[in-house]
C-alpha cells in the first residue's frame, strides 16, 4: 500500500515479532482492513502506472514487480502459518474437501 499507494512508509520492525495482546478478531479486522487498502490501490492502477519505476524500500522496482513480490510474501508467510498450526495441532486444516464428483472444493 505504502508503496503503490503514495501511503508514507511506517514499520516497527521489532515489536512486529513481540507476541500480541489483540484478540483474533482484532487482527482479523486489521487483515481486512489492510487487504482493502490494497483492493483499492489496485484498483487504481491503469496500464501506465504498473510499468512506473518506484523506490521501494531501496529496491528499484516497477509497479508490476512490486505487486507480485507482495503476492509471493503474502503467500509465503500464510503458508508458513498454515505449517506451522499443523504441526502444533497435529490436524489437517481441511481448506478442501473432496466432492462427490471426485474434485477438491474449498471449505471456508
Amino acid at each position: 500500500v505504502s508503496g503503490l499507494g503514495g501511503v508514507e512508509f511506517q514499520r516497527d520492525r521489532e515489536n512486529e515479532f513481540k507476541l500480541s495482546n489483540e484478540t483474533l478478531s482484532q487482527l482479523w479486522n486489521a487483515l481486512d482492513k489492510t487487504i482493502s487498502e490494497a483492493i483499492d490501490v489496485l484498483n487504481n492502477l491503469d496500464e501506465q502506472n504498473l510499468c512506473r519505476k518506484l523506490v521501494i524500500q531501496g529496491f528499484t522496482v516497477t509497479s508490476l514487480e512490486a505487486i507480485y513480490h507482495a503476492i509471493e510474501h503474502f503467500a509465503y508467510h500464510t503458508g508458513q502459518i498454515i505449517y506451522i498450526t499443523k504441526t502444533l495441532t497435529g490436524k489437517d486444516l481441511k481448506f478442501y474437501v473432496i466432492g462427490e464428483d471426485g474434485n477438491p472444493k474449498p471449505n471456508w
